[in-house]
């Protein structure tokens, strides 16, 4: 055969694409919520979690599609040299052409071939070729490929399915890590002074009612302390941003405000869809948080108003927040409120802050361009998590006289 570029299935392991695979899927078993993993089917929460590193489709040749292109030498003086290039389109997650498989199919070298999009490109670069050598030597080699590809596959299905059975003993370990932490609080038989790695019960809200959904058979949590399930903090979140339009709508109004009497505004936003059980200036923690959403003596969710002044101010509402929260409290959010004219730059200075945070863990989902969501660690407690969300809310600029939107705690 002529020079080619590259090998292919030459760089990165099967064992060590599964090892990675497997390393996220248990960070994932570990992020999940202790009442998930206490209520959850075990096989179907395996397959979800498998879900996303499934490959969308194994590589497939599509034979029919090859092309090729011949270029003649560039010069009149030797050496003559003709290059020949072969396209051969395929389908399927281009990435397993650079994995190495365990057992290679042939004794020789892999196949050769530059990944070119979602084309292989096969180079012959000849001094006197022969069209009857380059077609015997390019068609040989599309047969290793294919030989590489169905092993590939065959190994891959096989470790996959190791690693789904590898993560399905991580959930079951952690179930009953929380069931034996639970066992004991029970036996200790003293009340519990913080909600334990073992469930609880969903408060639901009471005007936008919150059903948990769990599996029929499913074993019940030994602790039962309230907590606010994600589809209920989402409810809360959507209510706060819902404020954003009336602050829009009214700039005159909300450039005279002072933070205490804009904080007073959601609550009453707040008190309105979930009758009252929202309170500002509550004590909680080490401080005085601007809204806290209570059930009895549990807290279920921390929010901190802050008007922008530089990304300082969020590290400082985050850090502040962080004083405010109880080792119970997992749901929390900071509300900024930009009296500034270039908001879009507010935005993303925000953005990064929140990401660059020393306890920022993993980004969220998010819905609205103003808001950013992230996995957070306590700062005494790395294996708990924080769910927070940043909003940013626009508040036209303070008339001159005013104090200009730098505002101090009460």
């Amino acid at each position: 055969m002529g020079t080619v570029l590259k090998n292919l299935f030459n760089e990165v392991a099967i064992g060590q694409r599964i090892e990675k695979i497997l390393k996220h899927a248990k960070m994932d078993v570990e992020g999940m919520d202790q009442e998930e993993v206490l209520t959850c089917d075990i096989d179907a929460t395996v397959a979800a979690l498998m879900a996303p590193y499934r490959l969308k489709g194994f590589p497939r040749l599509d034979e029919g599609g090859i092309t090729m292109e011949m270029t003649p030498p560039l010069r009149l003086d030797p050496p003559l040299i003709y290059v020949t290039k072969f396209f051969v389109p395929f389908t399927g997650e281009r990435e397993i052409f650079r994995t190495i498989p365990v057992r290679p199919p042939v004794a020789r070298n892999p196949p050769k071939g530059d990944l070119e999009g979602d084309h292989i490109c096969v180079t012959f670069v000849e001094r006197e070729p022969t069209s009857e050598r380059i077609k015997g030597d390019f068609h040989r080699n599309v047969i290793v490929i294919k030989q590489y590809l169905q092993q590939l596959e065959a190994e891959w299905n096989e470790q996959f399915d190791r690693a789904a059975v590898a993560v399905r003993a991580f959930l079951l370990q952690r179930r009953q890590q929380l069931e034996r932490a639970g066992r004991i609080a029970r036996d200790l038989g003293y009340p519990l002074r913080k909600r334990g790695d073992a469930g609880g019960v969903e408060v639901p809200l009471a005007r936008k009612r919150v059903e948990p959904v769990v599996p029929r058979n499913a074993p019940k949590p030994v602790l039962m302390e309230p907590y606010l399930a994600d589809a209920a903090y989402d409810e809360i979140v959507d209510t706060l941003a819902s404020m954003s339009l009336v602050i829009e709508r009214n700039p005159a109004t909300f450039s005279k405000l002072e933070e205490p009497m804009i904080r007073d505004l959601f609550l009453l936003l707040l008190n309105g869809q979930f009758e009252g059980r929202a309170g500002g200036e509550t004590f909680n923690g080490a401080g005085k948080t601007d809204i806290l959403l209570r059930e009895g003596d549990k807290n279920l969710f921390i929010a901190e108003c802050k008007f922008w002044d530089g990304p300082k101010t969020l590290t400082d509402a985050i850090d502040q927040l962080f004083t405010y929260l109880t080792w119970r409290d997992s749901k929390a959010a900071v509300l900024v409120f930009s009296r500034r004219r270039d908001f879009t730059r507010t935005v993303e200075d925000a953005r990064k802050t929140l990401e660059a945070h020393s306890q920022y863990r993993q980004g969220r989902v998010s819905a609205r361009e103003t808001s950013f969501r992230g996995w957070m660690a306590r700062p005494d407690d790395e294996q708990r998590r924080i769910d927070l969300t940043v909003m940013l809310f626009h508040i036209a600029p303070a008339a001159p006289s005013s104090s200009g939107g730098k505002m101090t705690r009460a």
